[in-house]
């Protein structure tokens, strides 16, 4: 049976804004559902393998050309299909999908709104899932629309041959306006997801991540961040009353501005100029590879845990007020000046 939806999915897509500077953003969306659904099928069952996401880069053309295809990259990229070896859509899964702004979501750092974003920019999402319910493994398949209810062509409760969960996501064929912006070469943008999930491969959390095109040529995210990007990480931990926080460094070549970032859930909640906490960070740092702005991240269980729902700030306070009566009361202050203290020192070591 059809699911039905509570909204209108239409009016919920047209709403939403996404600017077409952007046409990777459901990508990056998609990619982290797959992270979350490997992430659940760990906790909930004894899956001890290595969690995969394989990126297959669709492009305007047959495919029977474009596999031997060398200069497949001139092509412009359709459509993009993202598998994961995750958890797959079961019944709870199916359910907070279908709900917005999902609480389930909102609980692993989401903000529930992910496949509105994947639809602004795509004509479609096709859906093929495998999960485990009662005892055995069955397919749950459908189609998500910009239409009134969104679903179509949907089928569930199919038995399959297959012994493991799994889901497969087509983004199905970019809208105009995205595509003329979706970077060609596949090294574009696997720098660019590596960028988006970089406190994943900074704290070597993150799945085995292949991206690769329709003649074959592929790259692996992990290898690309070790050769390109890990040798510039600086870390550090520092500890405030019984909680614990690490501190990473990293270059970007993309950024605008030094910034302090406060995570939770591995995503950025608050962040900061550097430059109004330290006077040597008002301007671009020179290196051998061009310009570069630092990005600094603070992790820690007790961010992770005081997120906002919305994901928008932390419930604890800002900054030190003379009449606090707990003097072992944390605070973003004090978090800022322990995190300043460690950027000074890490970056002396360079120096010296």
């Amino acid at each position: 049976m059809l699911p039905q939806s509570s909204t209108n999915l239409r009016n919920r897509v047209n709403k939403l804004y996404l600017p077409k500077t952007k046409p990777l953003f459901p990508v990056f969306e998609a990619i982290s559902n797959s992270i979350h659904a490997i992430q659940e099928k760990t906790e909930k069952t004894d899956f001890n393998q290595v969690g995969k996401i394989s990126i297959k880069v669709i492009r305007n053309g047959r495919e029977e050309v474009l596999k031997d295809i060398e200069s497949i990259e001139e092509y412009p990229i359709n459509s993009l299909q993202i598998k994961d070896n995750g958890i797959g859509l079961d019944e709870d899964n199916f359910i907070s999908f279908m709900e917005f702004d999902s609480k389930k979501k909102v609980d692993i750092g989401g903000k529930g709104i992910g496949r509105l974003v994947c639809l602004k920019a795509f004509n479609k999402l096709i859906f093929n899932s495998v999960y485990f319910d009662k005892n055995e493994y069955k397919i749950r398949s459908f189609e998500y629309k910009k239409t009134k209810e969104g679903f179509d062509n949907y089928e569930d409760d199919i038995k399959t041959d297959k012994k493991e969960t799994e889901t497969t996501l087509t983004l199905y064929r970019y809208e105009d306006k995205y595509q003329k912006q979706v970077p060609l070469q596949i090294t574009d943008i696997a720098r660019q997801i590596i960028t988006h999930f970089q406190l994943y491969f900074i704290q070597k959390i993150e799945p085995q991540i292949i991206i690769w095109n329709q003649n074959n040529t592929k790259i692996d995210l992990t290898t690309l961040f070790n050769k390109d990007f890990e040798k510039e990480i600086l870390s550090e931990d520092f500890q405030i009353y019984e909680n614990k926080f690490k501190i990473y460094i990293s270059k970007s070549y993309r950024a605008k501005s030094h910034k302090i970032h406060y995570c939770g859930h591995e995503r950025t909640v608050k962040d900061e100029y550097l430059s109004k906490y330290l006077e040597d960070f008002r301007y671009k740092m020179n290196g051998l590879n061009g310009g570069y702005f630092f990005q600094v991240f603070i992790v820690g269980e007790f961010l992770n845990k005081n997120v906002n729902e919305a994901r928008t700030n932390f419930n604890f306070s800002l900054e030190e007020e003379s009449d606090v009566l707990d003097m072992q009361e944390i605070t973003l202050s004090k978090i800022r000046n322990s995190a300043i203290q460690c950027i000074e020192e890490l970056l002396m070591r360079i120096k010296g």
